[in-house]
């Protein structure tokens, strides 16, 4: 008997496991066909021509020491990352917690007490003690999935974290961008009305002298104006800048902050390998593969939740009126059992997990797949935005070449009296803005490039840990 028992026990256990192994293939290959639904080519179609390996690291987009120095910052003190990380470490209790239903339990209970009668009270003391241990037999697997879906969850919320991680380094590199921008714009704002004030001088001077009219006066006067006001608007968006860059950082947002006055070097070519590649990159698409494999686990386990459980229970107990005989054997009771639970009617319940297990399933393949898509459109769009802004900076840089000469050429004719103000007031406006809209420009190529480094994963510095059970 019990040889046939061993055997059926035996063939049991190599069963579950072929069928673990069949699932797990089945699970790889689901995964797979629903990438490839899309249809993804070998090579992006707005490649800009780099199809190597994508850079490993931001400090190799973004080659400034100032920089990493404060996405070190953010990531230590940003309210929002300890968040995550504590989201993490939640998720890791959250597997403990699963994994110990493979242990048995044990408790233990004391119960002194005193009775007596009524009348002629005269109490007896008894002292009582038990030691119980159950423990529930995981012959079909069941909590071995639970185990393993937890784990997966565990594994989704530990890139959910590295895609928050990755997100607060872009954007505290953009806002530091922006804020560099915002300085120069500044300090262009302030030599734009210095400018102002020194033509309005001229003219004063001239007017004074009676060889300029009281029109070309007032329209000097009313360009001062003006360039104060944009001085204006210039300080109060680098002082917002600041703001929004401290609060990243984790800082009081009071708007000081010593900023740089030039751009910090970046990669020119970001290469974006190929379109597969980022199926292993990008947080996102990793977290919502975790997610299909936690579907597909929690499946398992309403599946399995229609099959009768197997418990086995010991209890070791003591009463005794003399304390110092509670451990005497003679006076302990041992008793040890086994279970077998089966529920014989429950409604549809069983059947109705296992329905909506197979409909969250199905869910997490077309989350994962509109998260594929998703990045793949958003990988094209960036290196189409790229393309388009390298494009723009030429043109920007001409233009602004060539309305600083127009300017210099129209302040020659002035002072030669071939010119009337207005016209040079005119150029001179057209030159301002030139050198603004190249300014944006720069700061636009600077932040396509973290957008697209940001699309293509960013950095592989937080790599999945740990084996899957």
């Amino acid at each position: 008997m019990r040889i046939a028992l061993k055997a059926v026990v035996i063939s049991g256990a190599l069963c579950m496991s072929a069928c673990s192994t069949i699932s797990q293939a089945f699970i790889d290959q689901s995964i797979k066909d629903e990438a490839a639904l899309y249809n993804a080519p070998d090579s992006w179609a707005m490649k800009t021509g780099d199809d190597s390996a994508v850079l490993s690291e931001w400090e190799a987009v973004i080659q400034d020491a100032r920089f990493s120095s404060l996405f070190e910052e953010a990531l230590r003190n940003n309210p929002s990352q300890i968040s995550a990380a504590r989201s993490v470490e939640r998720a890791d209790a959250l597997l403990n917690q699963a994994r110990s239903v493979l242990l048995p339990s044990l408790s233990v209970s004391a119960s002194p007490s005193a009775s007596s009668s009524l009348k002629g009270f005269s109490p007896v003391d008894f002292y009582g003690g038990r030691l119980v241990a159950g423990w529930e037999a995981d012959i079909w697997g069941r909590n071995g999935d639970t185990i393993r879906a937890t784990k997966f969850d565990k594994l989704a919320v530990s890139e959910l974290y590295r895609n928050a991680r990755q997100a607060l380094i872009a954007q505290v590199a953009r806002n530091y961008v922006f804020a560099i921008e915002a300085n120069r714009q500044t300090a262009l704002a302030r030599e734009t009305l210095a400018d102002r004030e020194s033509t309005y001088g001229i003219v004063k001077k001239r007017f004074d002298l009676g060889t300029v009219s009281k029109r070309e006066l007032v329209l000097a006067e009313s360009d001062v104006f003006l360039a104060e006001d944009s001085l204006r608007v210039a300080l109060a968006t680098e002082i917002s800048s600041v703001q929004a860059l401290q609060v990243l950082l984790g800082r009081y947002p009071d708007g000081n902050m010593d900023i740089p006055t030039t751009f910090p070097a970046i990669a020119q070519i970001i290469a974006a390998g190929r379109p597969a590649d980022i199926l292993r990159r990008r947080a996102d698409i990793v977290q919502a593969e975790f997610g299909i494999r936690s579907a597909f686990a929690r499946e398992d386990v309403a599946q399995k939740g229609r099959w009768p459980t197997v418990s086995l229970s010991s209890d070791l107990s003591s009463s005794v009126g003399d304390i110092f005989n509670f451990l005497d054997p003679t006076d302990m009771a041992l008793s040890l059992g086994a279970g077998l639970a089966d529920t014989l009617f429950d409604g549809g319940l069983a059947d109705s997990r296992i329905e909506a297990a197979q409909a969250d399933r199905d869910i997490a393949l077309k989350d994962y797949g509109q998260t594929v898509l998703n990045a793949f459109a958003d990988v094209e769009g960036r290196l189409n935005e790229l393309n388009l802004i390298d494009q723009r900076y030429e043109t920007g840089r001409k233009t602004a070449q060539a309305a600083r000469e127009t300017l210099r050429l129209a302040e020659i004719q002035y002072k030669e009296g071939t010119l009337d103000l207005i016209d040079v007031i005119t150029f001179k406006q057209r030159s301002l803005q030139a050198e603004r809209t190249l300014l944006t420009i720069e700061r636009q190529r600077i932040d396509a490039r973290i957008a697209l480094y940001l699309a293509l994963g960013g950095s592989d510095d937080e790599p999945v840990v740990g084996p899957v059970i």
